[in-house]
């Protein structure tokens, strides 16, 4: 949107327990681990675009890629 295209991304995903307040606000239930994904996206020069971060209770994940080469 602001006429940088993304070339490439990078992910980073991570688990944790989660804080209280994270806890409340998701409404996870008690003893749940916290998945937590980074994406950052990159120009061909590698300049960093985009950058998101998704938490989300970790009983409730399923995570598929699907590659091209």
């Amino acid at each position: 949107s602001v006429g940088l295209p993304q070339a490439r991304l990078a992910d980073r995903i991570e688990a944790r327990m989660p804080t209280p307040d994270e806890t409340r606000q998701l409404r996870l239930p008690s003893g749940t681990p916290l998945l937590i994904h980074h994406r950052t996206g990159y120009t061909a020069e590698g300049r960093a675009v985009r950058h998101m971060v998704t938490r989300m209770g970790a009983d409730r994940v399923e995570v598929k890629y699907e590659v091209e080469a």
